[in-house]
């Protein structure tokens, strides 16, 4: 595994982690 596809993949998981935080907040402050 080359050292920057691993880098990508962790950056990728860790934005996709803070999308979910953000849009779980939001659609908790609708409700």
């Amino acid at each position: 595994m080359r050292k920057r596809e691993l880098k990508y993949d962790i950056y990728r998981g860790y934005l996709h982690r803070f999308n979910n935080q953000v849009f779980l907040e939001k659609s908790t402050n609708y409700r």
